[in-house]
């Protein structure tokens, strides 16, 4: 067993009790411009690094994925305020996995999805989600139906 996997706490359901408003900057590119589009929200305000951030991707029709890097918003419409995309993170039930010392083993995230992807019960209409709960630990979710 690989020893980072230690850090990981494998397969279990969340329920998102309420949807979650963000607004997001998508990445120019996937996995190379992940961090510009979470910089981007960064510099928009320094306090904004205070708030809950979470990564949201979804494949385009040729299977590329699409990375959008989402804050919390403050206020309905803030995102429109500086010219960015809103979202809504369902509520509901998710399976899901946390990593812990996520940022000393990065590829791990595109692992724990793929395993999450296998979930039955997935809602195929949904995105990958990233939360990250702090500057170490990321729980990766996956909608349930």
């Amino acid at each position: 067993m690989r020893p980072e996997l230690f850090n990981i706490v494998f397969m279990e359901k969340y329920e998102l009790k309420e949807d979650v408003r963000v607004f997001c900057v998508k990445a120019k590119s996937f996995p190379d411009g992940v961090v510009e589009a979470f910089q981007t929200i960064e510099k928009i305000d320094p306090a904004m690094k205070a708030r809950t951030f979470y990564g949201i991707s979804n494949p385009d029709q040729t299977g590329k994925i699409i990375y959008k890097a989402a804050v919390v918003e403050a206020y309905e419409g803030e995102g429109a305020k500086y010219g960015y995309e809103t979202f809504i993170i369902k509520k509901g039930e998710y399976m899901t996995e946390t990593i812990h010392d996520f940022m000393k083993n990065i590829p791990e995230i595109g692992l724990t999805f793929q395993r999450l992807l296998t979930t039955p019960r997935l809602d195929l209409n949904s995105s990958c989600v990233e939360w990250y709960k702090s500057s170490s630990e990321v729980m990766c979710m996956v909608k349930l139906i």
